[in-house]
C-alpha cells in the first residue's frame, strides 16, 4: 500500500484458480458468486472474491475497525473498511488447486451458511 489505498483484496476472478471449475467446486464458486453480488449491492462498490484470504491493509485503518466474528474474517474485515469509507482495490491473485491435506471449511452448506450469517450481522452493526 502506498497510501493510495487503505485496503487491498486479492481477486481470483481478476487472477487465475486453477479449480474454479473443478466438479467438486462448482456449488462452492455458485455461492461465492452470489454473496460476492449480494455484497456488491449492499456495499455499492464491485466485489468480485469476497472469500480471498489476501489482502493488504494500512494499519491506521485497523484501528477504527471492529471486529467480532469468528470465523468468515475476509468478508467481515471487507464489510467494516468499505463501510467505514475505506479507499478500497482488488487486485488480481492467483489460486493453485489444493496438492495435499484436507480444507478445515465446514461442507458447502454449513459454510455458505456461516459466510451469509457473518454477512448479515455484519452489515446490521454498521
Amino acid at each position: 500500500i502506498d497510501d493510495s489505498f487503505d485496503f487491498i483484496s486479492g481477486s481470483r476472478t481478476l487472477g487465475y484458480y486453477e479449480n474454479k471449475y473443478a466438479s467438486s467446486q462448482i456449488i462452492r464458486t455458485l455461492g461465492i458468486f452470489i454473496f460476492n453480488l449480494l455484497l456488491t449491492i449492499l456495499l455499492r462498490k464491485k466485489i468480485t472474491d469476497s472469500a480471498s484470504g489476501f489482502r493488504s491493509i494500512n494499519v491506521t485503518l485497523l484501528n477504527k475497525l471492529n471486529f467480532k466474528q469468528n470465523q468468515f474474517h475476509s468478508t467481515e474485515l471487507l464489510i467494516e473498511a468499505i463501510s467505514k469509507n475505506a479507499k478500497f482495490k482488488e487486485v488480481p491473485v492467483s489460486f493453485l488447486k489444493r496438492s495435499g491435506g484436507i480444507s478445515k471449511k465446514p461442507n458447502v452448506i454449513k459454510y455458505g451458511i456461516g459466510f451469509l450469517r457473518t454477512i448479515i450481522k455484519t452489515w446490521l452493526r454498521n
